[in-house]
């Protein structure tokens, strides 16, 4: 079964923001975008709403759908959002 992440870009007043993963078991101690698992049964859009409250405490008012990309070393798909205007 493939497993499913979703990445959301969060861009305002041409800044993007990271996050740097501490205590985690997939890339600890690396920047990144706010991520997460697609849980079993979710749509990705669905998880990257999810994921936005629970990893940077935001709410997307505006997010887009950009790609879908393979993971060329793991049975993994990244959906990537893009959001620049939320609550929170």
């Amino acid at each position: 079964m493939t497993q499913g992440v979703v990445q959301i870009i969060f861009i305002r007043d041409s800044k993007i923001l990271l996050g740097f993963r501490q205590n985690t078991d997939f890339l600890d101690q690396l920047w990144g975008f706010p991520a997460g698992r697609i849980e079993l049964g979710e749509q990705p859009q669905a998880s990257a709403l999810r994921e936005s409250l629970e990893e940077v405490a935001v709410e997307p008012i505006n997010l887009s759908f950009l790609t879908k990309l393979s993971d060329p070393n793991v049975d993994c798909q990244h959906y990537v959002y893009t959001c620049d205007d939320w609550k929170g």
